[in-house]
C-alpha cells in the first residue's frame, strides 16, 4: 500500500497513509481505494464536487471499469467531510455521470468494479 500512495501522492502520502486505519479494506468498487483516502482528499484538497475526486483528486475516472456503483462508493467516501447527505450524494453521481460523458467522452461500463 505505501508504494502505491507514493506513486499517486508523491511526498503527500505520508499524510494519506496516516488518515487510513491499519485495518481499513479497500472500496469494493473501486480496489485500491480506501474511504479514509478519499475522505482525506476531500477534507484537505479543495474539493466541492464528486468531479473534482475522480478526475482531480484522483485517476479513478480514467482507468476503466468505473460504474454507478464506484461512483456512489466514492461519493459516499467524501460525503462525511464535504457534508453531504443522501440526496447530495445521489445528485453528485448523476452530475458526475454527466459531465463524464459530455466533456471526457468517459461511458460507465456494466461491470462494478474499477480497474484500479
Amino acid at each position: 500500500m505505501v508504494e502505491r500512495m507514493l506513486n499517486r501522492y508523491g511526498t503527500r502520502a505520508v499524510d494519506i497513509l496516516a488518515a487510513i486505519p491499519v485495518d481499513a479494506e479497500p472500496l469494493t468498487h473501486a480496489p485500491g481505494y480506501y474511504a479514509a483516502e478519499l475522505a482525506h482528499l476531500a477534507e484537505t484538497e479543495q474539493v466541492v464536487h464528486l468531479i473534482d475526486v475522480v478526475l482531480r483528486r484522483t485517476s479513478i475516472a480514467f482507468v476503466g471499469g468505473m460504474s454507478v456503483q464506484t461512483l456512489t462508493e466514492v461519493a459516499e467516501a467524501a460525503a462525511g467531510p464535504l457534508g453531504w447527505d443522501s440526496e447530495r450524494v445521489e445528485k453528485e453521481v448523476v452530475d458526475t455521470i454527466g459531465i463524464l460523458r459530455t466533456a471526457h467522452r468517459v461511458d460507465l461500463e456494466e461491470v462494478d468494479t474499477a480497474k484500479v
